[in-house]
């Protein structure tokens, strides 16, 4: 729903704050689109290759992982990070978004005092 509030800011709202939604959209978009295109790993629990999924599964590897404790079946622990990984990733995809939004305000500000 933020993504779409946002686009929609992208095409009707005031120069500032379409400048911040195209800067929000186009990192959290590319972000999003990196996961896709690497691959499953991106989402799985184990063997993601980008450091922002390295660092969700190194998240998800402590013994106790959302109240499943480290002697319970490794297939319920699997599954329990597997439902959390497409968060971790929408997590970062929006603060790449955020960071990107107000370098594009930024941008849009200084370009307008020239």
């Amino acid at each position: 729903m933020l993504l779409n509030a946002i686009a929609i800011d992208a095409f009707v709202a005031s120069p500032r704050r379409r400048s911040f939604a195209i800067g929000f959209l186009l990192p959290s978009l590319v972000y999003l689109g990196t996961t896709i295109a690497v691959g499953s790993t991106e989402y799985a629990a184990r063997g993601g290759i980008l450091p922002t999924t390295e660092l969700l599964q190194y998240m998800l590897r402590p013994a106790y992982v959302f109240g499943i404790s480290p002697e319970s079946d490794s297939a319920l622990r699997q599954a329990n990070a597997l439902s959390v990984m497409p968060l971790g990733q929408l997590f970062f995809a929006c603060v790449f978004g955020y960071l990107g939004g107000w370098y594009a305000r930024l941008a849009s500000r200084s370009s307008d005092a020239k």
